[in-house]
């Protein structure tokens, strides 16, 4: 079973956008119950 690429609506977060300390890299998953989001903190810094 081959996994489908979500397409992109207006009821998603564009890839870029910063949502508090995250930002979007990519939409996982899309769904009837939400949408899953690939995202990167901007605070955390590992040493």
């Amino acid at each position: 079973m081959q996994k489908s690429q979500p397409s992109p609506d207006l009821s998603t977060l564009p890839v870029g956008y910063e949502l508090n300390e995250y930002t979007i890299k990519s939409i996982l998953w899309q769904g009837g119950f939400g949408i899953t989001y690939l995202a990167q903190t901007t605070i955390w810094n590992a040493t």
